[in-house]
């Protein structure tokens, strides 16, 4: 993911990458969301790639400091910009 990272900061977003809970080597139980990660200043955009692409839509459904998001190989295509936030 650091290639869209790199892109998204050299285009004045703030870029973070992060690597989720059972995921990588990451050891921690998996989550399944961005509960947990930094709170990020300003405009930011937000990059996931397959379960993380369906994550990505609904956190920037409800954080409007989101300007851009980019899903990539979508793990679930019925989530899309019109899919109502997840209740908590």
């Amino acid at each position: 993911m650091q290639p869209f990272a790199l892109t998204l900061a050299r285009n004045g977003c703030v870029a973070s990458t992060v690597e989720f809970p059972g995921h990588g080597s990451n050891a921690a139980p998996m989550t399944g969301g961005l509960a947990g990660t930094r709170d990020v200043p300003g405009p930011y955009a937000v990059v996931g790639h397959s379960m993380a692409s369906d994550i990505i839509v609904r956190h920037a459904q409800t954080h409007p400091a989101v300007q851009a998001s980019v899903g990539v190989s979508l793990f679930a295509p019925s989530i899309t910009a019109t899919t109502p936030p997840a209740r908590h």
